[in-house]
């Protein structure tokens, strides 16, 4: 992998991709309460459930927001790995060619850390 000079965004734009980041930090942590919450209700009413069949869709339940919650840390990892990035001034910078990527991706997608000809070619990189 061979990087070519490598690019900045700007001081302003850095802090407007931290307040972002930020912001989805607060909203996953939200919604990681929330499944926690969902979660222990589930388990609670597993706990006392004697049907097979309601056992068997509570259990489903349980797997299903176990998966939630793995996804959401992932997620929130992911984008505490943007703001060390953005710390070291290397956010916003594909790692394979050393390009910007563009503003509206980083804005859709604050974890991106490649430009999207790479992400759809990964061979070429």
């Amino acid at each position: 992998m061979c990087l070519k000079k490598m690019n900045s965004y700007p001081e302003a734009d850095l802090r407007i991709f931290f307040e972002c980041i930020q912001k989805k930090i607060d909203q996953e942590k939200e919604n990681l309460s929330g499944l926690l919450d969902s979660l222990e209700s589930y388990r609670a009413e597993l706990s006392c459930c004697a049907d097979v069949m309601d056992r068997a869709n509570l259990s489903f339940g349980v797997d299903s927001i176990l998966a939630q919650i793995c996804r959401t840390k992932k997620f929130l990892s992911d984008l505490e790995r943007a703001k060390t990035r953005i710390q070291n001034r290397t956010y916003g910078v594909c790692q394979y060619t050393g390009e910007l990527i563009p503003k509206e991706r980083l804005l859709v997608n604050p974890v991106a850390s490649c430009v999207v000809e790479v992400k759809r070619n990964p061979v070429a990189s």
